[in-house]
């Protein structure tokens, strides 16, 4: 297993694909997209309101 590659793929499936990722070391909601931009990638928060739903 080579932990570069395995990263740059996961990254591309993600970014590719438009999953929504969590991650625990980003600013709250800590969930969103990655955006390719030429050789990186961008986090993309999901839009949140904390008006409560009625």
């Amino acid at each position: 297993m080579n932990p570069r590659r395995t990263r740059r793929d996961t990254l591309k499936r993600v970014a590719d694909k438009r999953y929504l990722a969590g991650a625990a070391h980003i600013a709250f909601p800590g969930l969103g997209h990655l955006r390719r931009d030429g050789e990186q990638y961008d986090w993309v928060p999901v839009n949140y309101d904390t008006t409560p739903l009625r």
